[in-house]
């Protein structure tokens, strides 16, 4: 009897504490302060967002380019646009992550006005790469796909996985979080900017020359993001930011008017292809 109430006493000890690794571990993703989220700037602060990675690509010269962003959705995979997988002059070659401005080198510090630095950026060469089988470029349909790092990143307040949106669809306000397009000359720095969901049929209506499928989520913003760029959702109690999008295509025509893959249609096949 005593052997038996022992195991017993363990048994629960043992749920609590899988309940509580697990709660922990969904805590740890979309790290999200309400001041920031608020305060109606651009340019993101220093820990904000860190989640947004920099794909880096290397030419046949051996230069090193940053050509895409990606999000961090767990210590070893970042999700990403198929479509930055696909240049032919360039390959793959690592991931930075906590970087927040692009200026500069990744082996510097950056700081923000106020004298705040932040620890030097991590570069993390990649290990496998799964685009999404049925990936369409003339169609910029299923414009996804997940990079393994070679190893985990190191979590701290500069870099974190977002979580990624739920099944249930949510009537909330959506905000872009990565980098401009460098032709924009905004800033440098890491941004956030909101942006206003269009139906598909409207955005169609605006760029008759390009076919819009019906699985991209369509709106306007005031600046073109990079391509991989984070479309992202405040939800939850507490409130997390989820991963909604991944910015797949802008138009010169509409420079307001950006295409995101959305995610809520690829969460099965994310999570086959990031061991979640």
């Amino acid at each position: 009897m005593v052997f038996r109430g022992l195991l017993a006493i363990l048994g629960t000890l043992f749920i609590a504490f899988t309940s509580t690794t697990t709660l922990n571990a969904v805590q740890q993703c979309g790290k999200l302060n309400e001041t920031q989220l608020s305060n109606g700037k651009l340019i993101a602060e220093l820990n904000e967002h860190p989640w947004i990675a920099r794909i880096e690509f290397t030419d046949s010269l051996g230069d090193r380019q940053y050509l895409c962003l990606g999000a961090l959705i767990a210590p070893r995979h970042v999700v990403t646009a198929a479509h930055c997988l696909s240049y032919d002059d360039t390959k793959l070659s690592a991931v930075v992550l906590g970087d927040w401005d692009s200026s500069n080198n990744i082996t510097e510090q950056d700081c923000s006005a106020q004298g705040l630095c932040a620890p030097l950026p991590q570069r993390i060469e990649h290990q496998t790469v799964a685009i999404h089988p049925e990936y369409t470029a003339h169609k910029i349909d299923n414009d996804i796909a997940v990079i393994e790092l070679a190893r985990n990143v190191e979590i701290s307040d500069y870099v974190q996985p977002i979580c990624l949106a739920t099944a249930e669809e949510v009537s909330a306000a959506l905000h872009v979080s990565g980098f401009l397009r460098p032709k924009s000359q905004r800033t440098m720095q890491r941004i956030k900017m909101p942006f206003k969901k269009l139906p598909t049929e409207e955005c169609q209506k605006k760029v008759r020359h390009n076919t819009i499928a019906a699985s991209n989520i369509c709106g306007i913003s005031d600046f073109h993001p990079m391509s991989g760029a984070a479309l992202i959702e405040a939800h939850g109690e507490p409130r997390r930011f989820q991963l909604v999008g991944i910015a797949a295509a802008g138009f010169n025509s509409e420079p307001s008017l950006h295409l995101h893959t959305n995610i809520r249609l690829h969460l099965d096949w994310i999570q086959q292809n990031s061991k979640m």
